[in-house]
């Protein structure tokens, strides 16, 4: 739902309820202000009565909805009093609501009981009329919103669309940051003087930190081989003791892991930066039965039982560089975290991929291995990053990747 479509849902329900309100508040006045008015029609016709009792002296007569009646000396006096009451209508012979005014007045020594009628206004007549004004002026107003919502949609908030699809079509590979041009609306401007210069910035950063991530990979790699070849050399001296020969392979695995290490890491920093954006349809069930036929020896060392059930022409969308990372670091992560005489079982449908293992118990919980440099047994020769590798190739393509331990059996599964 849009800005001017909640504004304008926002403002009908307010206006709907002040409408609501004022009508009440309007029938009361209008209520008032009638009754107030029969009141004082009444009191003038009252006047006018005594009047014309002054200057005649009569028996009492009904007509024109008045009664005047002589009555005795006696009769207590009685200022003029209101009231509703029901009087029958001679044309229609149905009762109508209406105002009596009440009086015992002394007119040139005698007294004279008089009654009088006027018809109200009924309240069903006030609420319906009060009803129908204010339903006329609400859809006046309805009206009125509704084109100045469109209006403000698409004149007023033109720019605001023009800034939304350039911020859609941004990428920080473009050379240049976003163009916007000046509207006449000083929000807007400062909107977009703020976003120019921030996407600059942004583009500046990372041009600046992808050469440092390239330069320091390359530069890394060189002392690491020169520091590799140095070390091999010493290992074909001839007069080394066995303890020195076994420091040169311990700095070689370290050299070994430290290489890895800067490697995985030039990684996620491309897969961060999205440098792999070609994509194409590949056959995911080919790419497996390709790759396992790699990881024999190693199975057979470990004497591990591999049971694979994988479904033809399973088809990915996907860079393929990123999908054999992924298959790699799954198939690696298994057999490298397996036991001896252990079980390892490759499922692959059209819906997931899942990866069974048997291992040792975990002492952190599983999805925790997804965030980097995180491994159960800390001081491992692991580098805590392939199923770091792996949640961020999955955030890429949507898949959504899990890990649960159950019965003694590691499972991974990737849900495309």
């Amino acid at each position: 739902m849009n800005l001017i479509t909640r504004f304008t849902i926002l403002f009908i329900i307010v206006s709907a309820i002040v409408f609501v309100v004022g009508g009440m508040i309007s029938y009361k006045v209008i209520a008032k202000e009638i009754k107030s008015e029969e009141r004082r029609f009444l009191m003038t016709r009252y006047q006018g009565l005594l009047e014309y009792l002054q200057r005649h002296q009569v028996e009492g007569f009904t007509r024109n909805k008045t009664s005047v009646q002589l009555v005795p000396m006696e009769t207590p006096l009685h200022p003029p009093s209101f009231s509703d009451t029901l009087i029958v209508n001679e044309h229609y012979q149905h009762p109508e609501n209406q105002i009596k005014l009440y009086s015992v007045a002394e007119v040139n020594g005698r007294r004279y009981r008089i009654v009088q009628y006027d018809l109200i206004v009924e309240s069903d007549d006030i609420i319906h009329s009060v009803t129908k004004s204010m339903l006329i002026t609400f859809f006046i107003l309805l009206g009125s919103l509704a084109f100045i919502a469109i209006l403000i949609s698409y004149y007023m908030f033109a720019p605001f669309r023009v800034l939304l699809s350039k911020i859609q079509k941004f990428s920080l590979k473009d050379p240049e940051p976003i163009d916007l041009s000046e509207t006449n609306i000083k929000e807007f401007n400062h909107l977009n003087h703020f976003l120019m210069e921030m996407t600059s910035k942004m583009i500046t950063d990372y041009q600046s930190l992808k050469e440092f991530t390239e330069n320091a990979s390359h530069e890394l790699q060189t002392p690491i081989a020169i520091i590799q070849g140095k070390l091999d050399n010493l290992l074909d001296e001839m007069n080394l003791t066995s303890e020195q020969v076994s420091t040169i392979i311990s700095m070689q695995n370290t050299v070994n892991r430290l290489s890895k290490l800067t490697s995985s890491l030039s990684l996620l920093t491309k897969i961060d930066n999205h440098e792999f954006n070609q994509v194409e349809a590949l056959d995911l069930s080919k790419m497996i039965n390709e790759l396992l036929p790699e990881y024999d020896e190693l199975i057979s060392l470990k004497e591990i039982k591999l049971e694979w059930e994988v479904t033809d022409q399973v088809s990915i969308v996907a860079y393929k560089v990123l999908l054999q990372i992924l298959l790699t670091n799954l198939i690696n992560n298994a057999i490298r975290h397996n036991i001896e005489s252990g079980r390892l079982v490759i499922q692959l449908t059209a819906n997931y991929l899942r990866i069974r293992n048997s291992g040792d118990d975990l002492d952190v919980a599983p999805l925790l291995f997804f965030e980097r440099f995180k491994k159960s047994n800390q001081g491992s020769n692991s580098l805590g990053l392939g199923l770091a590798i792996v949640k961020k190739i999955c955030e890429i393509y949507s898949f959504t990747p899990d890990y649960q331990m159950e019965k003694g059996e590691h499972i991974l599964t990737i849900t495309f």
